[in-house]
């Protein structure tokens, strides 16, 4: 049961970064590209270790549980960019 959940996973992160990558690319100019491709894959790494480092520190102190916690609202929270926001009623000129 865990080989196909580990290769969904990895599957899953690959599509994102590939798309990530190819989003970076065509936003860029080709004088700028390198260096922002560079720095983004540089983010990606330190922040899954250091994901990694805390989920560690996490279920070491406090367990299972608020471990899943923490991951499901990191895991929901970019959601909240997805969905538009109510725009304020702006009054037309007739």
């Amino acid at each position: 049961m865990v080989f196909p959940a580990l290769f969904v996973i990895g599957l899953g992160w690959n599509i994102a970064f590939v798309g990530a990558t190819v989003v970076l690319s065509d936003a860029t100019r080709p004088l700028e590209r390198a260096r922002l491709l560079g720095f983004n894959d540089l983010a990606a790494t330190n922040t899954g270790a250091l994901g990694a480092a805390i989920s560690g520190i996490i279920l070491g102190v406090a367990g299972l549980a608020p471990l899943i916690l923490v991951g499901a609202f990191l895991a929901l929270l970019p959601m909240l960019g997805v969905f538009p926001r109510r725009a304020r009623a702006v009054p037309t000129v007739p």
